[in-house]
């Protein structure tokens, strides 16, 4: 590797917890931000991104993807 030369930042996803249940995926940027609200598609309420309890983190989007599309499947699942 070339002096100077810097690897580029990975992008970092979390996978956070509405109040209603439901976990929704957004960048780790998007949840440093000072004012940054979530909207549920779920519930459609606005909540503040760091009264959320995240659930998982990672550089992979389409695991994590997998990993949310399963967990709400199951809670749905086991609601009705």
């Amino acid at each position: 590797m070339p002096e100077g030369y810097r690897l580029k930042h990975l992008r970092r996803y979390l996978a956070v917890q509405c109040d209603c249940g439901n976990v929704s995926i957004v960048t780790y940027k998007k949840y440093t931000y000072k004012n940054s609200k979530l909207h549920c598609v779920f519930c459609g309420r606005k909540i503040p991104l760091r009264a959320l309890r995240i659930l998982a983190m990672s550089d992979d989007l389409e695991k994590l993807r997998t990993w949310v599309w399963e967990y709400n499947r199951k809670r749905l699942k086991s609601s009705i």
